[in-house]
């Protein structure tokens, strides 16, 4: 549709008009949303708010929490002296860790009957963890932000990368199952209905890094005489051992919008300033691990040490800035619905561990929201301005710009969890529309990108029974007892079918990865199957700031006064095109979740559109030769691949840590020295 620069019909003969696209304000919004008008409360439950029983760091590593931001070796490399504990250095391999502790490590939010009542006592529809929306709240931030970077000042000006923009895996698509766990019956109204948002994790591979965080994170808070409990040959009666290792789970719930949130509090400190002094506990593999996980898997080592604060390579400087691109926004979140003070992080090569950091919430804050303050603030001298320097506390640039991060985070959280609450509340109360099919359940995705110039999110939905939940949810089991299926003719697909240009196949590669193959098929299948009656919406917004529209690339407020507002635009998306997107975006993350991380981390392309009109006619011939796509993917997944360049050069400096390694192991120290 086309609108002319005036209301004046151009005659025969006069100057043409040039005409202009609709603007969002054009439309009447589907609803408008204030900040104010989104309530947040903290909900205590009985003994379980107590965060006095969560656990407090071990081995002195306390004193992290208090140099904020800075990086913490665990030996200095120059001197061999240890900062802290040296038990913590050499990690126990996870072959030689009761992995049968690991088993119920986690309550899903479905199956935790105290949030359920919780959910009825405050009479909100939706209940979930933090796990379950942090995916989905991503997408919101991309949305709410119009796909903004990331501040890439805390970096040194030495350091040379300088793309910060969110990695591939930081942007892949959100799914969430919407189930019913009321038992009012199918004609009670909606409002007495109650609903678990739970993770999707059908397409997730389970890899060595997800093993080993949930036994580091007890490393950091246990003493070595009961962490050595957890080994597979520990003398000590199982039971014992597994009521240690899970301890009390003890959780923030709170309440927003039409939602009680959980969140696991990990560890806390009451002398930090913030929140419930508690934060999350994370471990994070170095680069060498995470581009070339397979590898590390295979080998089960990689030499790649950190030993210096900053450098392009082995440093802890590398390491925070993709910890920024790809899983700060996820630790964000995580750490603003558990009202924790920040994040503490171990960084590790799954052999030793190197070091330590502690991130506050405001200051990862600065780094998610401040990219393009500076410029919409317009103050480049208000930073030497002595008059700015002695005005009121918080408006001297570089402190306006920390409390407007702080206060821009908070806001979008409240947005967002108020939209997701709308669409969820259309998309399972839909009784008035014929063309969409009734259900209890439903599988929703969410994904944040651009079209025709334009940032929409899009929520697809499905119905399913209560058959095909418990089928997504039970991938991984079914997967973990897959044998090799005479389906497929492995001695077919050895021989290269006679063709003498493919190149040879390796054997136990084919046997490594064939639960991968049958992992990725019943996936697929999932996909196609809950895709028939896939409907959808699109949703675009419109920022207001004391009453008038914003025209800045990335709105934002530029005064803690100001008055921030959403017009936000609904649109029902065709069922042919909802279908499409449905499995578009599925296959998106059916893609990352196999591909190495390497491919992951690398960087989102934010300009790129969403899909095309063109795409559409392409997607029937895509399904019908999804069998042949398969094998082929079979196939690369059991030849003898080169690494990449990248690879090879992270391998390179492995080797080098092996060197080093050695040269240490020749002429050790006389004595372990520990700081005092």
């Amino acid at each position: 549709m086309r609108v002319y620069s005036t209301w004046t019909t151009p005659k025969r003969g006069g100057p043409r008009l040039k005409p202009v696209s609709f603007h969002p304000t054009t439309f009447r919004p589907s609803f408008i949303l204030k900040d104010s008008g989104i309530p947040l409360t903290s909900i205590r439950c009985g003994d379980l708010s107590n965060v006095r029983k969560v656990p407090k760091l071990a081995h002195r590593l306390d004193r992290v929490l208090f140099q904020p931001l800075n990086y913490h070796f665990l030996q200095d490399p120059r001197s061999s002296v240890y900062n802290f504990n040296p038990y913590l250095q050499n990690l126990i391999p996870l072959k030689e860790l009761n992995q049968k502790l690991l088993e119920g490590t986690f309550v899903p939010s479905e199956k935790d009957k105290n949030l359920l009542k919780l959910c009825q006592e405050h009479k909100t529809n939706f209940y979930t963890s933090t796990s379950a929306v942090t995916g989905i709240l991503s997408h919101m931030h991309f949305l709410l932000s119009n796909m903004k970077g990331i501040n890439g000042d805390v970096l040194s000006k030495n350091f040379k990368e300088k793309r910060f923009r969110f990695t591939k895996g930081a942007t892949i698509p959100g799914v969430v199952l919407a189930m019913r766990k009321d038992t009012e019956g199918p004609d009670c109204p909606f409002s007495k209905r109650r609903y678990a948002i739970g993770a999707d994790h059908s397409a997730d591979n389970e890899i060595v890094l997800s093993l080993m965080g949930h036994f580091m994170e007890r490393l950091l808070v246990c003493p070595p005489e009961i962490y050595n409990q957890f080994r597979a040959d520990s003398k000590v009666p199982f039971e014992k051992v597994k009521e240690t290792f899970h301890g009390e789970s003890v959780y923030n719930f709170s309440k927003i919008s039409n939602f009680i949130l959980r969140s696991q509090l990990d560890c806390q400190d009451q002398r930090l300033p913030n929140g419930n002094k508690s934060f999350d506990i994370k471990t994070r593999a170095v680069c060498a691990v995470r581009h070339d996980i397979s590898h590390v898997e295979r080998d089960e080592y990689t030499g790649y040490q950190i030993v210096r604060a900053h450098d392009q390579y082995e440093s802890f400087e590398r390491e925070f800035y993709e910890l920024m691109r790809s899983t700060m926004l996820k630790y964000s979140l995580q750490a603003r619905i558990g009202n924790m003070d920040g994040i503490f992080v171990a960084y590790h090569n799954i052999e030793k561990v190197f070091g330590f950091q502690y991130l506050p919430l405001e200051e990862i804050d600065y780094i998610l929201h401040s990219d393009t303050l500076e410029s919409t603030l317009n103050t480049k001298n208000d930073v030497q301005d002595q008059d700015k320097i002695m005005g009121p506390l918080g408006t001297h640039t570089p402190d306006l710009k920390r409390i407007l991060s702080t206060k821009i985070a908070n806001t979008e959280y409240k947005f967002s969890m108020e939209i997701i609450n709308r669409i969820l509340c259309r998309i399972l109360n839909k009784k008035s529309d014929p063309n969409v099919t009734l259900s209890d359940n439903y599988r929703i995705v969410f994904k944040t990108g651009k079209f025709k110039k334009k940032v929409y999110l899009f929520v697809l939905a499905s119905p399913i029974d209560e058959q095909m939940v418990q089928r997504i949810q039970n991938v991984s089991k079914e997967i973990s007892n897959t044998t090799l299926d005479k389906q497929i003719d492995i001695e077919k697909l050895l021989s290269g079918d006679n063709d003498s240009s493919e190149s040879p196949l390796n054997e136990d590669l084919l046997k490594k990865n064939y639960k991968s193959f049958e992992h990725r098929k019943m996936v697929r299948e999932i996909n196609q199957k809950t895709s028939e009656n896939a409907f959808g919406y699109r949703i675009s917004v419109d920022h207001l700031f004391n009453g008038k529209h914003s025209k800045m690339a990335h709105p934002m407020p530029t005064s803690l006064d100001d008055d921030w507002a959403l017009n936000t635009y609904v649109t029902s998306v065709r069922p042919s095109l909802a279908k499409f997107l449905y499995l578009k975006f599925l296959k998106e993350k059916e893609d990352i979740c196999w591909r190495s991380l390497y491919d992951n981390e690398t960087e989102s392309e934010p300009d790129s559109e969403i899909y095309k009109e063109d795409d559409l006619s392409d997607s029937n011939s895509e399904i019908r030769s999804e069998a042949d796509k398969m094998e082929l993917h079979l196939r690369e997944l059991a030849k003898d691949t080169e690494p990449s360049q990248y690879q090879q050069l992270l391998r390179a400096f492995g080797g080098k840590g092996r060197l080093r390694e050695e040269k240490y192991r020749q002429k050790p120290p006389k004595h372990i020295q520990l700081v005092k």
